[in-house]
């Protein structure tokens, strides 16, 4: 399957003050399911990594309802035979203190690896396949946060944590 998408890029750079009272979402896209279309196994794909959110100003504040998220995609399941894997998930901007799941697998194929979350920066590794399947895809690692300010003023939810 091909891999997920990987998340984009925002740099907010301000000579004055910078506030974010929102969400910045970077986040990868899951990889999809391996294709059993010719009757064949198929590999899953591996979800896409986390994007880079940088904030750069003398003064950023982050409201309480902000959210800065950068998270990894889940992989593919495998497929076999005429068995179809299942897709991973996107980083989930709704929940970032979760890793996204990884697709399902198919009989002889195991689950794709869930994305990077809540605070673990790497993604899980796929599923091996057992006789007759296709390997699964790996989820994907974090992005980047990086906030640049003489006074920041960090509130809200940070996924991954802020890099220094």
């Amino acid at each position: 399957g091909a891999a997920g998408l990987a998340g984009g890029a925002v740099y907010l750079m301000s000579g004055a003050d910078l506030v974010v009272d929102g969400a910045g979402i970077a986040h990868g896209g899951g990889g999809q399911g391996g294709s059993s279309a010719t009757g064949t196994s198929a590999g899953g794909g591996g979800g896409g990594s986390g994007g880079m959110i940088v904030l750069d100003a003398p003064t950023v504040v982050l409201g309480a309802g902000s959210l800065l998220y950068a998270e990894g995609g889940g992989g593919g399941g495998g497929a076999a035979g005429s068995l179809t894997g299942g897709t991973g998930n996107p980083g989930n901007p709704s929940n970032p203190s979760a890793a996204a799941p990884g697709g399902s697998g198919c009989g002889a194929c195991g689950p794709g690896g869930a994305g990077s979350g809540g605070g673990e920066l790497i993604g899980v590794d796929g599923s091996s396949a057992s006789a007759g399947g296709a390997g699964s895809g790996g989820g994907g690692g974090a992005g980047y946060i990086r906030v640049f300010a003489t006074a920041p003023s960090i509130g809200g939810a940070i996924h991954p944590p802020l890099a220094n």
